[in-house]
């Protein structure tokens, strides 16, 4: 697992993934047993969204989403990462993960804190007790859907913020965190199509709780040159806070809006 975790730290530069929780770290069990824990972590991201934006007061569902998908996150890309980078996929049950996370709210790191891990049969340690073998990739799929939707479903259980964030929201953010990270996991390692292709292996079509198939798509600038694209099924509310606009994936940005932004680098 030691392995697992320096292959997965590897892949994107702005979060650190780590074998154990040191001081600092929380398991995902404990934030998701604890009645309080959400709430107050609520609390923190709120005031950060305040500080930030010089006293604004924020409408609850913006600080309520950022933290729905900043949590979600840790199942979706512990597993998307690893799936992409080794095709492997830990345990994401909330006692095998836990969270490093910035004053401001946001993961700042990752732990792999499980033993076990689902590969492919050729894989070294295929014959380690502790590993489970799936006869091929389309089955090593599935297992990342069933464990990152498990994790979330206890997730979506525990939390209940002051807002209503209705089902196609939570399950939709899900996707596209899912979607995001298998994506990232070639793009920032260098190999986008090799990412993008096991978006869709993954998120081939509809498997509920999960709202759809990837929607990874291609985009060809004026000159002609081809670039990657999504667009989300979700909304994070970005674009309600003062100063700032919609991000490149939200469904309010037009194709002709994000070639603009990607060209000049203004995602």
């Amino acid at each position: 697992m030691a392995e697992l975790a320096g292959q997965v730290d590897a892949v994107v530069p702005w979060l650190a993934v780590r074998r154990a929780a040191g001081p600092g770290w929380v398991r995902c069990a404990d934030v998701l047993a604890d009645p309080g824990a959400l709430p107050a972590w609520l609390d923190a991201v709120t005031a950060g969204v305040r500080a930030t934006n010089g006293g604004w007061e924020p409408p609850s569902v913006t600080p309520a989403s950022y933290l729905m998908g900043w949590y979600l996150g840790i199942p979706a890309y512990a597993g998307g990462l690893a799936f992409g980078a080794a095709r492997r996929v830990p345990d994401l049950d909330p006692a095998s993960l836990a969270v490093r996370l910035h004053p401001g709210g946001w993961p700042q790191g990752l732990a792999l804190l499980g033993d076990g891990f689902a590969c492919l049969p050729d894989d070294p340690s295929a014959g380690h007790p502790a590993v489970t073998v799936v006869d091929g990739e389309a089955a090593l799929a599935a297992v990342l859907r069933d464990r990152v939707a498990e994790h979330a479903a206890a997730f979506h259980a525990a939390y209940v913020p002051d807002v209503k964030i209705g089902s196609l929201q939570r399950w939709g953010m899900l996707t596209d965190l899912l979607d995001t990270a298998l994506w990232a996991s070639g793009r920032d390692s260098g190999a986008e199509e090799q990412g993008v292709a096991d978006a869709r292996l993954v998120l081939d079509g509809t498997y509920p709780p999960f709202t759809g198939p990837s929607r990874t798509y291609r985009l060809v600038d004026g000159a002609g040159r081809g670039m990657w694209a999504r667009r989300r099924e979700s909304c994070c509310f970005l674009f309600r806070v003062p100063g700032t606009r919609a991000c490149f994936t939200c469904p309010r940005v037009s194709d002709a809006e994000r070639v603009q932004r990607a060209t000049t680098g203004e995602l």
